[in-house]
């Protein structure tokens, strides 16, 4: 059976719609006291503009019950994962709609965990860390001969291939493992992540979002005449080397799509995107786009901009992730890339 994956402390809609595009199957919103805590009404936000069958779960620290009901029904969670030293008592009162969290520190025996009712239990690291991995990993190990497990715990790209030979969990579990900051995730980790999870499983052949090299920029110049637009070799390499952002998608060493982007002010204006995978070439302006909105919010910039041509082409793509215009004038369009902008703006 395939690994699960969530993604946890989503904090905003650009975050959340990036991780369902590269193959989450959960999402997590944080409810308690950390960096990337979300309020409920922001959280609720999110969740409605997600597309179906995507799990919603909502963290909880030793949290009222009462309340706990309260936020899972006004937000529209499906799950609730408590991460506290919640009774078994609690767990039956949240039953089916719970996920238990326990570390080393608090794991219970076999006999008074059977006592838990939960849908799986999640096996994490022990805030501030401090054990090492592999002994996380053994104790998960353990527990998943018999049990629902979820590994979580100081996981990135780097490490979850690895974790998920020694434990062959049910899920996994990553938050600050794929962030350029708390509560803010990066494209590029979380694809990553994404491709290190299937590899470990024996998958190959994805579609992958890269910044250009040389070869990937005369790849992109014949892919541009082929479309009509014509980008020079030179003329490319001259806009990467002076900052301006280029990305390739690519599969399996082919490349099928591309976009062009320069900052300007606290804005990126995107001058093309295109895409030639067959019947595919709206996954590919998605992934691109989004890895491009991850690359301008790393570098401050506030809005990304497309204009002419490109904004026509760009509205859809950019509809279907959800995500809504800030403003129009003359021919261009732009989105903010982060909630609260466009009144500040």
């Amino acid at each position: 059976m395939r690994v699960k994956v969530k993604v946890c402390g989503i904090a905003d809609l650009l975050d959340a719609v990036a991780a369902v595009e590269l193959g989450a199957d959960a999402l997590g919103f944080i409810f308690a006291p950390s960096p990337r805590r979300i309020s409920p009404e922001r959280a609720k936000r999110i969740a409605e503009a997600l597309p179906p069958f995507v799990c919603k779960v909502g963290v909880f620290v030793d949290e009222d019950p009462e309340e706990i009901l309260r936020v899972k029904e006004f937000c529209g969670l499906d799950l609730v994962q408590l991460h506290g030293d919640e009774s078994p008592e609690l767990c039956a009162r949240l039953w089916p709609a719970v996920i238990k969290t326990f570390t080393l520190r608090n794991l219970p025996p076999s006999e008074k965990l059977s006592e838990y009712r939960a849908r799986a239990f999640l096996i994490d690291r022990e805030k501030g860390g401090g054990e090492p991995l592999e002994e996380i990993w053994k104790a998960a190990a353990e527990l998943a001969e018999r049990e629902r497990v979820i590994l979580a715990g100081g996981l990135g790209p780097e490490n979850v291939g690895r974790a998920i030979e020694a434990v062959r969990p049910f899920g996994v579990d990553v938050a600050s493992g794929v962030e350029m900051k708390p509560g803010k995730k990066d494209f590029f980790k979380l694809q990553a992540f994404f491709e290190a999870v299937r590899d470990a499983q024996g998958e190959r052949g994805f579609l992958k979002i890269i910044p250009a090299d040389l070869w990937h920029l005369e790849e992109i110049s014949l892919l541009s005449r082929e479309a009509g637009r014509s980008w020079d070799f030179r003329e490319l390499e001259k806009m990467a080397g002076e900052g301006s952002l280029v990305l390739a998608a690519e599969r399996e060493g082919e490349i099928s799509g591309y976009l062009i982007a320069v900052a300007s002010g606290e804005e990126l204006r995107v001058i093309d995107l295109g895409a030639s995978e067959e019947g595919r070439r709206w996954r590919a302006e998605r992934k691109l786009l989004l890895a491009a909105a991850s690359e301008a919010r790393r570098r401050g910039l506030r809005r990304m901009n497309f204009e002419g041509e490109v904004a026509k082409r760009t509205r859809r793509a950019c509809e279907s992730l959800g995500f809504e215009p800030g403003g129009e004038a003359g021919g261009e369009i732009f989105f903010y890339l982060e909630e609260g902008d466009e009144a500040s703006g």
